[in-house]
């Protein structure tokens, strides 16, 4: 049982955190508020933001800031992502004075090294990803794009090969079932159901 001095110390702490919770709520808030108007405004001269439509006039309008925006951001997503590997890695240390043998070495791991981020930026879908984060970026105050492990399972059903049981009638023991003509356990396909992981990775 907790005392009535352990119960208000949790109060206290309960509130205090509460408190220091809400400061930086507001912090956020008052930080951010500036910008909001600002965002609205950049993202409906991007969409061609208008408040009624003209009675006779077409609603095909390509506005003048999407298409600098496009030129922009297809320049910076094919900087970044046009070529492959995405990201080269240079083996060190590179001088005269380094034998060859490690030489190559450095330059296989280097090689092995992009080819595994390569992969991991492919499975991430980085193209796309990069794509709207470079459109947030240059429409609004801040674009954000963070990585983190992901680690999913799933439940699948697959056929196995297992050997057919039989019990020795002599002794009562289960043995493997042996076939007569080829001196070779007898096998059957069972379907077994496994979990095995599906994600086990960076995420952007």
């Amino acid at each position: 049982m907790a005392t009535a001095t352990q119960r208000r110390t949790n109060r206290m702490n309960r509130e205090e955190l509460t408190r220091h919770l809400l400061a930086r709520f507001e912090y956020a808030r008052r930080y951010r508020e500036p910008w909001e108007d600002r965002a609205v405004e950049w993202y409906k001269l991007y969409i061609g933001y208008r408040e009624r439509a003209e009675e006779g006039r077409s609603n095909l309008h390509i506005p003048r800031t999407y298409e600098q925006i496009d030129t922009l951001r297809a320049r910076i997503v094919k900087s970044f992502f046009g070529s492959r590997p995405y990201i080269e890695f240079i083996p060190k240390p590179d001088n005269d004075q380094v034998h060859d043998a490690v030489r190559q070495a450095n330059e296989a791991k280097a090689r092995l090294a992009s080819a595994l981020v390569d992969d991991q930026l492919e499975r991430n879908n980085i193209y796309r990803l990069f794509y709207d984060w470079v459109t947030n970026l240059l429409i609004s105050p801040l674009a954000i794009m963070s990585v983190r492990w992901r680690y999913e399972e799933r439940t699948v059903r697959r056929r196995v090969e297992q050997a057919v049981l039989t019990v020795d009638p002599w002794t009562g023991v289960v043995l493997p079932m042996v076939d007569p003509y080829t001196g070779q356990p007898v096998t059957q396909l069972v379907v077994v159901e496994q979990t095995e992981p599906e994600w086990d990775d960076n995420e952007l």
